[in-house]
């Protein structure tokens, strides 16, 4: 079975509340063993990073079983604004 940022992105979506903004991108030339994964959520608030890195982790806990490597970025609503400003 090929991972694709689709299928990812269900499971993150059904795994984690209130994302207000996710991207999943295949950085593997679509072979599906690596993707970069960015996770917007007012659930992150007041959790530390390894925390909510393991959440992303756990809803994508099937697939992570082939997958070779992801990138995680994992911020709050109000996190993501202060980068996209400082762009």
């Amino acid at each position: 079975m090929v991972n694709t940022p689709a299928g990812l992105e269900a499971s993150i979506r059904a795994g984690i509340a209130n994302i207000s903004h996710l991207e999943v991108e295949d950085l593997s030339d679509g072979c599906g063993e690596k993707f970069g994964i960015i996770c917007v959520s007012e659930s992150f608030a007041g959790i530390p990073l390894l925390e909510r890195h393991r959440l992303v982790h756990t809803s994508i806990e099937e697939s992570m079983k082939t997958i070779h490597a992801v990138e995680l970025k994992t911020w709050t609503p109000k996190q993501y604004e202060k980068r996209r400003s400082a762009q």
